[in-house]
């Protein structure tokens, strides 16, 4: 109970990271909306110098307005229920609030404050419903609650995002513990305090990593340095990249680079990639949640306009004339698992003394 509150309601909800969405399955959902309702009521709201507060102001008279505009608006006319905290007249606070909704389409935008909207789902329904999360196209941060080890692994393995935490909170990364950062409209792909942040800062013509190469990278799982109850990893998945030009032959060994690991390539309808009967291929004038392109002939700069105007989130562009570089088209993935939650760390029973 404790990570959902501080996971929505820490720093008024103002977190790129917070929770916005709690599933919850319908077997256990109206005991957990009672006890997280009844809990909210318990805050105070006030001046964050004081020992006393829970929840502050929001960052400016703006994002003030906006929040409460969208309450007043949407959630009070859909929600099947709901919970709103009297805020006080003075200095630009939000009402705490929790809405439960019917479905994820009753949610049509994201309010940066202390708002918290629960889904109730099925059992048998739940990859339908992460797949109706990913549809909405932010991947930053997800979680799971769970000692079903299934059910951990099947969270992971079909919701989008770059930081996943597991029996704890979603909010608090510690660089260089859990480097931090998503894709999608979530970010553009290197991590905070990961080892390709200032990578992409640079002019280099080859990535590094010190977990692997090319040809290692995407089978590394590396685990970092973590707080004794805690273990945290870093992963390096398969991204759908787009080959923006180029001839049948440079194309074709570009593409088979990229499906031998793992990658998956849309190319437009014109592009000579497109007749190809190759499996991992979408031929499609749309990019979708695409989002990194490779470049193996010069690339105009009308064609760059178009990608920036037509990709949701910020499109990158790789230049695959001289040098093919794999490393940046992964995407990051970070991992922490909360082991006491399941019973307690086991590794510490066989552990020495240093």
């Amino acid at each position: 109970m404790q990570t959902f509150l501080s996971s929505a309601f820490d720093s008024a909800g103002q977190r790129c990271s917070a929770l916005r969405i709690l599933l919850l399955q319908e077997d256990v959902a109206d005991h957990y909306y009672k006890m997280i309702t009844e809990a909210i009521n318990e805050f105070s709201l006030g001046d964050p110098r004081l020992l006393s507060t829970d929840i502050g102001p929001v960052i400016d008279q703006e994002a003030k307005q906006k929040s409460r505009k969208i309450i007043k608006a949407n959630m009070r006319k859909v929600a099947r229920a709901y919970v709103e905290l009297e805020a006080p007249t003075n200095g630009h606070f939000v009402a705490p609030a929790v809405y439960l909704l019917d479905n994820l389409n009753q949610l049509q935008r994201e309010v940066f404050g202390p708002i918290l909207h629960i889904v109730r789902y099925k059992k048998e329904n739940l990859v339908n419903v992460l797949n109706e999360v990913n549809a909405k196209g932010y991947a930053l941060t997800g979680g799971c609650h769970s000692r079903i080890r299934k059910q951990m692994d099947l969270v992971e393995k079909h919701l989008h995002c770059g930081n996943f935490y597991i029996n704890r909170n979603i909010v608090g990364a510690v660089v260089g513990v859990q480097p931090f950062g998503g894709h999608g409209l979530s970010g553009t792909g290197p991590k905070a305090g990961g080892e390709f942040y200032l990578q992409r800062l640079t002019k280099t013509d080859r990535y590094y990593s010190q977990f692997g190469d090319e040809n290692s990278l995407g089978n590394a799982q590396p685990v970092l340095d973590s707080i004794t109850g805690e273990r945290n990893s870093l992963a390096y998945l398969p991204s759908e990249v787009a080959i923006l030009n180029g001839d049948l032959a440079t194309s074709e060994k570009a593409a088979n680079k990229l499906l031998a690991k793992g990658f998956t390539i849309l190319v437009e309808p014109s592009h000579p990639l497109a007749k190809s009967s190759k499996a991992g291929v979408r031929v499609d004038t749309k990019l979708g949640h695409c989002q990194k392109g490779i470049y193996l002939a010069e690339l105009s700069k009308e064609r760059r306009q178009w990608l920036a105007e037509n990709s949701s989130a910020i499109f990158k562009c790789y230049d695959w004339q001289t040098t093919q570089d794999i490393l940046p088209l992964y995407d990051e993935f970070s991992r922490s698992y909360n082991t006491t939650a399941a019973g307690g760390n086991t590794s510490l029973m066989s552990s020495e003394e240093h």
